[in-house]
């Protein structure tokens, strides 16, 4: 009836687990590239967990990376919503970052 479509893509790395195969490993910047866009297209992005126990500064490159796809994807179709959802980063130490951080939030 309504005519919706749900696709998921886990990203690329950094990755914790190995239970997926290296094919099926995309960048999000990639896949927005690839997305036409619409009044009918909503793209819903969230990125942090993973990047948790890694430099900040890996996590404000994939960011820079997203938001420069995003400005394109925006500038194919601006009608497409774009809803980003990202985390409160700081610098903690592995096991501080595994059990006090915005994993769970």
């Amino acid at each position: 009836e309504n005519n919706i479509i749900v696709k998921y893509c886990p990203h690329g790395p950094p990755i914790r687990f190995t239970t997926i195969s290296s094919p099926d490993l995309r960048y999000i910047a990639n896949e927005l590239d690839g997305i036409k866009g619409g009044k009918d297209t909503i793209v819903g992005i969230t990125l942090w967990s993973h990047f948790s126990t890694f430099p900040v500064e890996v996590y404000i490159r994939r960011l820079q990376n997203i938001r420069r796809s995003i400005l394109q994807l925006q500038g194919r179709n601006s009608d497409t919503v774009v809803v980003l959802r990202t985390a409160n980063p700081q610098a903690l130490p592995g096991e501080v970052s595994l059990y006090n951080s915005d994993w769970f939030s």
